[in-house]
């Protein structure tokens, strides 16, 4: 049985609802620290229904890299499919990285205090806190290549299938971006995004597409890949 992009989207949602619902006691998922002048914050936590969600994120992810989805391009994406592909994109990789890694911090301060926590806050820090740093820049990496590889597979997140979106590469419709042709795209995208250079020219292209030579296409799943209608 094929699986839509449809049904994709739908059981991320009603997966990722029910998963806060069942933590909803949860001060928080994830780690981090604060310090304000002489005020200091440290906290890691997560829960087993996050974790499983992470699970199901990796396999669905996994699942995507190796299906042939056959994808034809009919036009330009419009900005607002762009947006929700990369917000889709953006809270599963937080989510689901925050989730599994928080564990790190569980598990050293489980060591220090002697019992495990599925979370805990404190107002001064340890030795042991200097963790977080690494963890924070593992994060970042891991978002990073979460869209890179992709692209280096012909392939697209999850947060593209589910809207039917496509990044094609500089030198055609279809194929696989090389390793560096995927990293200036990213990379261009961050800049773009942090400059806020979203607008469309006459040519339905952002700042980004334009110096990466790249398309973002709205794409139609043949039958048996996914629901053509959009």
């Amino acid at each position: 049985m094929s699986i839509t992009h449809r049904v994709v989207g739908v059981v991320l949602f009603l997966t990722l609802i029910g998963c806060f619902y069942v933590s909803r006691n949860q001060d928080q998922i994830g780690f981090g620290s604060h310090e304000s002048g002489d005020k200091v914050e440290v906290s890691a936590g997560s829960h087993p229904a996050a974790i499983v969600w992470a699970v199901l994120v990796i396999c669905l992810y996994v699942v995507l890299l190796k299906k042939d989805v056959r994808a034809k391009p009919v036009g330009p994406a419009s900005m607002v499919r762009r947006f929700l592909s990369l917000l889709i994109d953006f809270f599963i990789v937080v989510i689901a990285t925050s989730s599994v890694v928080a564990l790190i911090p569980l598990e050293v301060e489980a060591r220090r205090v002697g019992h495990f926590e599925w979370s805990f806050a404190r107002n001064y820090m340890v030795s042991t806190d200097s963790v977080i740093t690494p963890l924070a820049l593992l994060g970042l990496i891991e978002l990073f290549l979460y869209v890179v590889y992709p692209l280096t597979r012909g392939k697209q997140t999850i947060g593209q299938y589910v809207m039917r979106v496509k990044v094609l590469p500089p030198f055609g419709t279809g194929g696989r971006f090389t390793w560096n042709a995927a990293i200036k795209r990213v990379w261009h995208s961050f800049l773009g995004a942090c400059k806020w250079r979203f607008k469309l020219d006459h040519n339905r292209q952002t700042w980004a597409d334009r110096e990466t030579g790249c398309t973002v296409s709205l794409v139609e799943y043949k039958r048996g890949d996914a629901d053509t209608s959009s």
